[in-house]
């Protein structure tokens, strides 16, 4: 339902699970918020939710996590993005992509403190 326990509208997907939101963007069941649109919610299922997706392959292999705090990133851009916000992390990418690109799934990338402010 939505966030005031009531359906808004039709949900435009035929096996769909999830709800619309009062602003009108379709809330799958996993948390994932997309516009109620047939082909949105499509791709979303496809992705997310169909067995063995390559989505979810990729997702499995590139896996690593912050060296800091253990926030597990499923993509490079996604470790970048968060070293940098939270952390302050201000030196080269290309510190972090050598670790990434030559460690395994799940092993964290070591950020080096003396480039991070705060």
């Amino acid at each position: 339902m939505s966030e005031q326990g009531q359906q808004v509208g039709p949900v435009d997907h035929p096996t769909a699970n999830g709800h619309v939101l009062l602003n009108g963007k379709f809330q799958c069941n996993c948390g994932a918020v997309m516009a109620n649109k047939q082909h949105n919610i499509s791709s979303h299922i496809s992705k997310k939710h169909r067995e063995g997706s390559a989505f979810q392959r990729a997702e499995e292999i590139n896996r690593r996590s912050c060296g800091i705090c253990g926030f597990n990133a499923i993509k490079f851009h996604m470790l970048v993005t968060h070293v940098r916000n939270e952390h302050g992390f201000r030196g080269e990418t290309r510190v972090l992509q050598d670790q990434y690109t030559t460690s395994q799934v799940d092993e964290a990338i070591l950020i080096p403190a003396n480039q991070c402010i705060g």
